[in-house]
């Protein structure tokens, strides 16, 4: 599934060249988006018109084909056919919320599957759901913007059930038609359910009211409760997976907490103070550093079960890159490259990220996860498996806004962090 859209100017209601190609047209593809779910027909109408500090309010309705402005996402302003605007009035009554959530269209994802479906639609504050399941029990199930996916679904979806999906909803077909949101599910066995015995559906989905966007929230309020067989387009928009994130960012709003870390910075510091001198070691580092990342993706690679289709083709050498062949090969050999102009030039630009990454806090990191919420946990709790249950772990959300947002808490395990099959989630923390 995929939306090809064409560039143009506003300003001088032209269209942009491709520099690498004159005779056409600047254009873009964006596949599996909320956009084509709800027009499928649409492959080539839409276009993104660009507008700078220069540009009129008047300019706005400009377009070489006088096309008009249906959605915008920042300075992304989405055009396409008179003809579609009846349908993006349906879908966002209120004006305001085809700027608000013109991202949530516009969005392309990984992959999206078009099915029907049974969704089960709770209210996260109170835990109503059309006498489904008791309240206490769906109000557990769901947080802000998060739900819960059946394994087969989510197996349809992303091939897996050992990761939270990121998505991107909209409802196509039956009473929940023209209904659009966004959040997170996770995968959960919903069979076991304590479902009332007259109700015979399976449930596929279960979503907060939180999650839907748009929709005449004033006269036509999203209802919970159980809507069967609704034809709908979900697309996984990310996944939940382990990976690191720098504390520079934690600097601006804290900056004496890289004292906790001298030691660490100083160690680093005369360690680069003296692989420098010799340039060997700087190559060999140099080395170290490109593998620890390539090992680092590989990981993820394995983690969200993703293949490369060429992978059985192209050998480790060839996908490597060039400067880092030449050093290996050189320094297995007998260091003769290394004198030479261009790998001087390459060695020295690394060795200024290094320092300037130790400068910056870059180099001192956390581990990151999609966080998740959990009725199981209070005020001072957080659950993350990968770290032992019960210890103290300082943590902080991204992104970091002033110093109350790092605190620790004490990990406790609950059920919510792991998958169908009893295991913990990947690169998951809740709280």
């Amino acid at each position: 599934m995929t939306l090809v859209f064409k560039h143009f100017d506003t300003r001088l209601n032209q269209w942009i060249e491709n520099p690498s190609d004159p005779s056409g047209i600047l254009t873009e593809e964006l596949e599996n988006t909320l956009l084509e779910a709800f027009f499928p027909e649409a492959t080539n109408d839409f276009s993104f018109g660009h507008i700078d500090e220069n540009s009129a309010p008047e300019d706005l309705y400009n377009h070489p084909e006088n096309h008009i402005l249906l959605l915008s996402s920042g300075g992304r302003l989405v055009y396409g056919p008179a003809k579609y605007l009846e349908k993006i009035e349906a879908i966002c009554p209120d004006r305001k919320d085809r700027g608000a959530y013109g991202s949530i269209f516009i969005g392309a994802c990984q992959n999206a599957v078009n099915q029907r479906v049974n969704i089960l639609i709770v209210d996260d504050i109170t835990g109503e759901n059309g006498e489904i399941l008791p309240n206490d029990y769906a109000w557990r199930l769901v947080g802000d913007c998060h739900g819960k996916i059946s394994p087969e679904l989510a197996t349809e979806l992303s091939e897996t059930v050992s990761n939270v999906i990121q998505h991107r909803l909209g409802c196509l077909e039956g009473e929940l038609s023209g209904r659009f949101g966004k959040g997170t599910v996770a995968p959960l066995n919903l069979n076991s359910l304590p479902i009332k015995p007259e109700i015979n559906s399976k449930i596929d989905l279960i979503i907060p009211t939180s999650s839907f966007k748009g929709g005449d929230k004033k006269n036509h309020p999203i209802r919970p409760g159980l809507y069967s067989n609704q034809m709908i387009f979900i697309g996984e928009k990310d996944r939940s997976q382990s990976s690191l994130v720098a504390i520079s960012q934690t600097l601006d709003c804290a900056p004496f907490g890289i004292k906790d870390f001298l030691r660490q910075i100083e160690t680093e510091a005369l360690l680069l103070a003296n692989i420098q001198k010799d340039p060997r070691k700087v190559a060999q580092r140099y080395c170290e550093a490109y593998e620890k990342f390539q090992k680092t993706r590989q990981l993820k690679i394995e983690e969200n079960g993703e293949e490369n289709d060429n992978s059985e083709s192209e050998t480790a050498e060839q996908q490597d890159p060039i400067m880092y062949r030449l050093i290996k090969a050189d320094l297995e050999g007998h260091c003769q490259l290394l004198s030479s102009q261009k790998v001087v030039d390459e060695l020295e630009r690394f060795m200024q990220n290094q320092w300037r990454d130790l400068a910056l806090g870059k180099s001192i990191k956390f581990n990151r996860a999609m966080i998740i919420p959990s009725k199981e946990l209070i005020s001072g709790e957080i659950c993350d498996m990968r770290f032992p249950e019960g210890e103290e772990i300082l943590n902080f959300r991204s992104p970091y806004l002033n110093s109350n947002g790092m605190c620790i808490n004490k990990n406790k395990y609950v059920a919510d962090a792991l998958d169908p099959n009893g295991k913990p989630l990947i690169g998951v923390v809740s709280c």
